[in-house]
């Protein structure tokens, strides 16, 4: 209609606007400006307003300006510093977008909760400009008194933006220029609150501020559009050549009652309250009804026909209209831009299940975990490793399992570094094996905080340590009680580089025993929940151990899967004929047909990795640890 009358008047009028109007605007758009949309960028023309004002502090500019005002150098949630990172308004944004784009996951990667200026110095040398306008802003926030006027925020406040290039040094467009003038407006009346309030600490200016933008509604100023949405209130009086109201379904028009709770609701029904009784709406709904009939030439009302599960109809007010009134027009069925979009695709076969082999000569990325994402979902393998996905990890406070695990396993490497053997640990007094698990905690501690790049919380640490000391100290308890036979470690945490089956791979053992016989047991410390009974199924779903075995040069006397675990302390696995370890079962000529199964059943997921089989064939429960179902879609396969 907006294109064959281009002079021609046109109002929509859809109720409840304002909680609906993203909503409503996401559908115009799709409608006049679809390419805009699907780039992500700012509407062009003025093909339709809407006049309805979204809280200024839903505006991308003015959210990342009251996010810059949450950060502390002195210590700030990391979710509030990638919130600004990934905001409108830096310096630098365009130049340094994929630096900060990496700056952020590898933050999260490291399971960073909580980030300081200082932590974060060493973080940013890949992003000059970044760190040189942190540096400034952490220099004016140091400078700020703990309690001033409201005025004298207002000034700190801009003080503060400014020295983090706020609102950024591209040129605004128009609607963003109106926003920063808003912005402004809305500093000046929070300094007015000085005329009431002669001081307030930092905390409060910025939660007062904040809530004065989330209550001030605003909607930038347009030129005179063709196609015009506005409320059913606000329609009151428009002018307009053609009119559309929406919403005049059975359930919604008369609008249910609403009647204020802290109002006697006899009160309210007797003096006919607005909102108070059905009769009320009713009465309203029927004034409205004739009012939007007689506001153009040209009138629809609409409803849905349905809403979830629930079939709709028409409101009973629109089946009353008197016969000359209501001219019944077909469903409105205009496809969707996402229906429009597959329709003109044109279809092509693709084989799902395979990806490009890997050639001859060319690196296979993954090392073992090839052997562990192909046995549980090619798919997965191919997605992960040679493509490279991956999921955005959550920084929650505190440490995560992994970095939990890593405390384990460098306590362990000092602790058999210092010990030598199960001789040394028996031989040890109460006394002096807490002073060892002390230094090995206290080496961890270190560790952790050094590929962190910062230190844990006092308490948090001072609640860690304690933690693994117990562990630790109940864990070499229970080597001595669950272990028979004498033994030596001659390997912890060693790092080792072979060739399996064509892919390289780098094996990090946990650790190495050797028996007096000269048999090596290979030991895995476990804190997480697995089973040795996944070694034996036949696409060997826990491979780590037995890639160890099968590549192990010495002859073997064992592979065990330690779990220094509070309520689940012991050993799992297999070991050979005169071998005494409680939890592992013990037969030489079984281990030695279990290894050799190992490297059957590897060879073979080796070589469909190699082959590039790459199908959604995810094993048991192993969609629930994947970070790629976006990808996959394996729940919209038939």
């Amino acid at each position: 209609l907006a294109d064959a009358e281009p002079e021609a008047r046109i109002a929509v009028v859809v109720p409840g606007l304002g909680a609906r109007r993203q909503e409503v605007e996401r559908i115009f758009r799709e409608a006049f400006d679809a390419e805009a949309l699907l780039l992500g960028a700012a509407p062009r023309g003025e093909a339709f307003t809407i006049a309805a004002g979204l809280p200024l502090a839903c505006y991308p500019l003015v959210h990342s300006a009251l996010t810059a005002l949450e950060m502390n150098p002195g210590g700030m949630p990391f979710s509030t510093f990638a919130a600004w990172l990934r905001g409108r308004g830096l310096p630098g944004g365009r130049s340094e977008r994929s630096a900060r784009g990496l700056l952020d996951r590898k933050l999260r990667d490291k399971g960073v909760s909580s980030v300081t200026i200082g932590g974060l110095s060493s973080w940013l040398k890949e992003t000059p400009r970044l760190r040189k306008v942190m540096q400034r802003w952490a220099r004016r926030f140091r400078n700020l008194p703990s309690e001033q006027g409201p005025a004298e925020w207002t000034d700190s406040f801009s003080a503060l933006l400014s020295a983090l290039g706020w609102p950024g040094k591209r040129k605004l467009a128009s609607e963003d220029l109106a926003v920063v003038e808003k912005w402004n407006d809305l500093l000046g009346a929070f300094a007015a609150l000085g005329a009431t309030v002669e001081t307030m600490r930092l905390d409060e200016a910025r939660r007062t501020l904040a809530r004065m933008a989330a209550e001030t509604l605003f909607q930038p100023a347009t030129g005179p559009s063709r196609v015009e949405v506005m409320d059913l209130l606000e329609s009151a009086g428009a002018e307009a050549d053609h009119l559309w109201a929406t919403g005049m379904d059975d359930e919604s028009w008369p609008a249910p009652a609403r009647p204020n709770p802290f109002l006697p609701m006899k009160l309210q029904r007797e003096r006919g309250l607005p909102h108070a009784s059905a009769e009320v709406e009713l009465a309203f709904a029927r004034v409205e009804t004739e009012r939007l009939l007689a506001s153009a030439p040209d009138v629809v009302l609409s409803y849905a026909t349905a809403e979830e599960d629930r079939t709709l109809s028409a409101s009973a007010l629109i089946a009353a209209l008197p016969g000359g009134k209501l001219e019944e027009t077909a469903p409105l069925t205009e496809p969707s831009l996402i229906a429009r979009m597959y329709a003109g695709a044109k279809i092509e076969p693709l084989l799902e299940d395979a990806a490009p082999p890997v050639e001859p000569g060319q690196q296979a990325p993954g090392g073992t975990s090839i052997f562990k994402f192909q046995a549980h979902c090619p798919f997965q393998a191919f997605a992960a490793l040679r493509l490279g996905a991956k999921g955005l990890r959550t920084a929650d406070p505190g440490l995560g399992p992994i970095e939990r695990g890593n405390l384990v396993h460098y306590a362990m490497e000092t602790i058999w570094k210092e010990l030598g053997g199960s001789r040394e640990l028996e031989g040890q007094s109460e006394e002096t094996r807490a002073e060892l698990i002390r230094r090995g905690v206290d080496d961890a501690v270190a560790r952790l905080a050094k590929e962190r790049r910062e230190t844990l919380p006092p308490r948090f640490e001072q609640v860690e340590r304690a933690r693994l000391e117990e562990l630790l100290a109940a864990w070499l308890a229970t080597e001595l009680e669950h272990r028979r036979d004498p033994f030596r470690v001659v390997q912890t945490e060693e790092e080792r580089r072979t060739t399996l089956f064509g892919i390289p791979v780098k094996l990090r053992i946990d650790r190495v025993d050797e028996l007096d016989d000269g048999r090596q047991i290979i030991v895995d410390y476990k804190t997480g929940k697995t089973t040795s009974t996944e070694w034996d199924h036949e696409r060997s779903l826990e491979p780590q151990l037995p890639l160890y075995a099968i590549s192990h040069e010495a002859e073997l006397g064992g592979a065990l899967f330690a779990k220094p675990l509070a309520l689940e302390a012991g050993f799992k696995g297999a070991v050979g004929v005169g071998v005494e370890i409680r939890g592992a079962d013990g037969n030489q000529e079984d281990f030695d047909e279990r290894v050799e199964r190992w490297r059957r059943n590897l060879g073979a997921i080796a070589q469909e990795y190699l082959d590039g089989q790459a199908a959604v064939d995810p094993r048991e429960n192993r969609c629930g640890y994947c970070e790629l179902p976006a990808l996959c879609r394996k729940d919209d396969r038939a």
